[in-house]
């Protein structure tokens, strides 16, 4: 194998069904030069391991609607994830340089194995859940600038999908005769009369909300784990723009054990789920308060199983009608709980102060990074005092990343460029203290730090003269702030331009 199709990268990716193997097995075989292969059961892509005698590959056969732009989109996915330092997959080339292998009309990527478990629809680990959360927050941070074609556009949100409910209650017709025909027609005409009626009322939902570079099908079975930790994720064939909180809230739904075996949302879960995602990638508030209705917008759009059981002739019909009658379901739990949702997420607001700031009080945000947020702040005690605020959740120093070190460095050096340019600034005080979130009983700390510009010389601003009169001392604590609103706007403004350059 490793003599004809390969030239060796690194490593894995999962699922399964496809083509009929065994009537290409011999010429493939010939081709490929493999001494064994073992099909793996599960998903919906044709997979196996193949072993050439000395190693273990991963081999997929993608599915006949997957096109090749998607096969060459998710390899420039995985290099980018790979500055980003998550863990992924990468696909090995042919002798011939080429990294996708055409044959027989199947398209075929070749990858090697990584060891580690694999998990089906209904046995993902629960303890892993707010791990997988973070990952999603962290591709997404890797991915922002990525173009990718965007799914859930405004065509799509204000589209007709009615009409596909009327076609293929027509198509049901035909199957009367089916055992499970009373059934199919109960849960078509449920979500189609629900649509109908709210159709309006959810396009609103999208208005406004965050969209960005995201894996398309994140979900428990799309993981790699070891001793309870994540390995890898994988394919990422499904890769598109959409909305993070439909992401958000799918994957959730999709992997909970709560979700999938029994079409409940444990609140407390989700919440937790959410909260842990916006610790590393913020949402709004208005993200949060459409979490539900984006979701189940798309469940109701959608036939999916339902068409596909009375079309095709796939093997796993029912699986795919099983997985339709679920996604119903699900639906009607939505619904019935869409109001304490909403209610569980903007708690998540609620608990620190940093991770819930109004737009008002982000009035005088000066500059943004992935990592950090730098506004000036209220309390002019010393002139052009600023706080950086961490982006996600975080306690302390100590647990900060390798790249929010990195980003933290940044900021540091342009804010106290800006400090010395603009204000004429000797010096700068940084300061991390904590101190005032312990005075609760349940203390929750944000991470942030103080930095307090030092003078030697009187700085003047629209006329008005300030002296540092503790210069060359510890700055003073609990000073009131002696500049006024214009002058601290004109600080504002001075330092946005300077930090914009």
């Amino acid at each position: 194998m490793k003599n004809t199709i390969l030239r060796e990268r690194r490593h894995h990716g999962i699922r399964g069904d496809g083509f009929g193997w065994g009537k290409y097995d011999k010429s493939f075989k010939s081709k490929l030069g493999y001494a064994s292969y073992r099909k793996l059961p599960i998903g919906t892509a044709n997979c196996f391991t193949v072993n050439d005698g000395s190693n273990t590959y991963f081999l997929k056969e993608y599915q006949s609607y997957i096109e090749d732009c998607d096969i060459i989109r998710e390899e420039n996915i995985l290099e980018k994830l790979k500055n980003y330092e998550i863990p992924s997959t990468d696909f090995i080339e042919t002798v011939s340089r080429e990294k996708m292998v055409k044959y027989k009309g199947h398209r075929f990527v070749l990858q090697k194995y990584m060891s580690g478990q694999s998990y089906g629809y209904n046995d993902f680990p629960e303890e892993m859940l707010p791990q997988m959360a973070v990952m999603l927050a962290k591709i997404h941070i890797a991915l922002k600038d990525m173009e990718l074609p965007v799914d859930m556009d405004a065509a799509w949100v204000n589209g007709d999908a009615v009409s596909k409910y009327d076609n293929i209650l027509e198509v049901l017709e035909q199957h009367r005769e089916d055992s499970l025909y009373k059934q199919i027609k109960e849960d078509l005409l449920y979500k189609r009369t629900v649509l109908q009626k709210n159709q309006d009322i959810f396009r609103r939902y999208f208005e406004g909300i965050t969209y960005s570079p995201s894996h398309g099908d994140y979900q428990g079975c799309q993981i790699i784990g070891e001793n309870n930790r994540i390995k890898a994720v994988i394919d990422f064939t499904s890769a598109r723009k959409l909305p993070v909180v439909w992401e958000l809230m799918r994957s959730f739904v999709q992997t909970s054990h709560n979700s999938r075996n029994n079409a409940k949302i444990d609140l407390q879960d989700l919440r937790n789920y959410v909260k842990a995602y916006c610790e590393y990638f913020p949402l709004s508030d208005k993200d949060l308060n459409a979490m539900p209705y984006v979701y189940v917008f798309q469940l109701l759009r959608s036939t999916y199983g339902y068409k596909e059981y009375l079309l095709s002739d796939s093997e796993d019909r029912e699986g795919l009608i099983s997985f339709a009658f679920w996604r119903t379901k699900i639906c009607k739990e939505v619904l019935g709980h869409i109001d304490e949702i909403v209610e569980n997420m903007m708690k998540i607001r609620e608990e620190c102060d940093w991770c819930s700031l109004t737009d008002k009080q982000k009035k005088y945000l000066l500059i943004t990074t992935d990592f950090w947020s730098v506004y000036l702040a209220d309390e002019q005690d010393y002139v052009g005092r600023c706080v950086l605020v961490l982006k996600r959740h975080c306690d302390s120093l100590s647990e900060l990343t390798e790249k929010e070190w990195f980003d933290l460095r940044y900021v540091v050096r342009h804010v106290e460029s800006c400090f010395k340019s603009v204000l004429g600034a000797t010096m700068c005080n940084w300061s991390c203290l904590m101190n005032s979130f312990y005075k609760e009983s349940s203390p929750n700390p944000h991470l942030h730090l103080h930095v307090r510009p030092r003078f030697k010389n009187p700085i003047v601003i629209n006329g008005n003269q300030y002296v540092d009169e503790q210069f060359g001392h510890h700055y003073a604590r609990n000073k009131n702030s002696k500049i006024t609103l214009k002058d601290r706007q004109t600080i504002y403004e001075w330092m946005k331009n300077n930090l914009k350059v």
